[in-house]
């Protein structure tokens, strides 16, 4: 996961020793350090921010000898936004720390796998308790190392509340349709093959992005890589304080879902600005939010 690095400023970070004498540097003078326990074994993270909610986290152990070895690293970015309160269920990787959550948003008629950021907080709620730990929401958050900013779409007024209406009244069918009402699945069938229509009218003379104003998709084989298309709702530059490198992070509306976007500012075609759309890939990550 090194080439998220640059999403975060650390453009020039590409090299193993790089990477290395990064951990080093954080391991020194860390911003946060928590112990905790996993499977009844000892573990550490440490936590360096390099400016406002982004940095890096690695959990590791300390060897007979005293020597801290990470067992891995990974760059992430944070926010304050809530971007959904569904249930969600939190799975660990097999052979890491690492764990993956997946929500499932009516709005977005797929479920949205993310990279658990916060999993030792989860781990120590969950080894006190000795059970699943609840979530009251989700703050989803993003890394991008490749993206561009779209003009946005000339919508009306009664545009924009037809479409927020029909995405209602989808989220309503989809929910129905999974809980086995076959007349929601038809009317669904029946609107896809409507939608298909008149993409396939319009797509022969417009661009592709004239046409769908939004997208979320999945992007590769790794389950947490989407391509995204949505509107800039805000938009902030953050400068990495060891690097000096500059990032942008807007919040972004995807297919009514709320998500924040972090990206370095070599890495974006455009100039980002509130009204505009970004397009681009990113690593979901996720911040759990409790009670």
């Amino acid at each position: 996961m090194h080439q998220y690095l640059r999403a975060i400023g650390f453009s020039k970070c590409t090299q193993k020793k790089d990477i290395r004498a990064l951990l080093e540097y954080a391991e020194k003078d860390p911003t946060t350090c928590l112990a905790f326990e996993d499977m009844s074994e000892s573990c550490l993270l440490i936590e360096k921010t390099f400016g406002k909610g982004m940095g890096i986290r690695f959990y590791g152990s300390y060897d007979e000898y005293g020597n801290l070895q990470p067992e891995y690293y990974f760059p992430y970015a944070e926010s304050s936004l809530l971007s959904s309160t569904e249930k969600c269920s939190i799975e660990r990787h097999t052979d890491s720390l690492a764990y993956s959550g997946m929500i499932e948003d009516n709005g977005m008629g797929i479920s949205q796998i993310f990279f658990v950021v916060n999993a030792a907080e989860y781990i120590r709620k969950e080894s006190r308790s000795g059970h699943s730990i609840a979530t009251k929401g989700i703050s989803l958050n993003a890394l991008s190392t490749i993206g561009e900013i779209l003009l946005p779409v000339y919508k009306k007024e009664e545009e924009y509340a037809k479409t927020k209406s029909s995405a209602t009244r989808r989220g309503e069918l989809l929910e129905a349709a999974r809980n086995g009402d076959e007349n929601a699945m038809e009317n669904l069938a029946l609107d896809d093959m409507n939608l298909y229509q008149k993409v396939t009218r319009r797509i022969s003379n417009e661009d592709i992005y004239s046409v769908i104003d939004t997208s979320f998709m999945p992007n590769g084989l790794e389950s947490d890589l989407y391509s995204v298309v949505g509107e800039i709702r805000e938009v902030e530059t953050i400068t990495n304080r060891l690097t000096g490198e500059n990032c942008y992070r807007f919040v972004v509306e995807c297919n009514n879902l709320l998500l924040t976007v972090t990206i370095n500012e070599m890495d974006l075609l455009g100039v980002p600005a509130v009204g505009r759309r970004f397009r681009g890939d990113i690593w979901l990550q996720g911040t759990l939010i409790y009670e």
